[in-house]
């Protein structure tokens, strides 16, 4: 099993620094359809932002080649969900955000979880979050009403992805 079970491991049992060097070995290894579970649950429970930030990056990377897009993307997309519903840290939501934008449409369970984010007191987690809800298209309509005032925010990046958003999911 290599370095990749190795990794696997210490993303298990050990947070912070070593958790962290644990997701990067995952990366490394390209072991990630046998760790999805794993780094799912350093996203949701470990106590280092950085970990959860390093898990979020990691699950919005992975490829169809890394995982079987009809089967094991769902609970990917589930994970990505949960944890952003309960995260505290503004710059895990922004990752967590980027992942969902990822899987597009894939990712239409995720529509409130993201319109809640564009509430967010960081510009670029409510940048994430309208670019998330503009490649997820048209299942996004519901969040409209949330994005339409953010054509006014003072930040140009957070008013350009709402247009993306907006022309994406309503685009008549």
């Amino acid at each position: 099993e290599g370095g990749g079970g190795r990794a696997r491991e210490t993303c298990r049992r050990e947070s912070g620094e070593a958790g962290f060097a644990g997701l990067g070995q995952l990366g490394r290894h390209r072991r990630y359809s046998q760790s999805v579970p794993s780094i799912g649950q350093a996203l949701q429970l470990d106590p280092s932002a950085d970990v959860r930030l390093q898990a979020a990056a990691i699950l919005g990377q992975l490829s169809r080649d890394d995982v079987a897009v009809t089967d094991e993307v769902k609970p990917v997309i589930g994970q990505l969900v949960t944890a952003l519903l309960a995260e505290k840290d503004s710059n895990v939501r922004r990752e967590t955000a980027t992942a969902l934008g990822r899987y597009g449409e894939l990712s239409k369970s995720g529509v409130l979880a993201l319109t809640n984010t564009l509430k967010d007191m960081e510009p670029a987690t409510r940048a994430a979050a309208a670019e998330a809800l503009g490649r997820i298209g048209p299942e996004a309509r519901t969040a409209a009403p949330v994005l339409v005032p953010l054509l006014k925010d003072d930040d140009k990046t957070v008013r350009r992805f709402a247009v993306f958003a907006l022309a994406r999911i309503a685009p008549e």
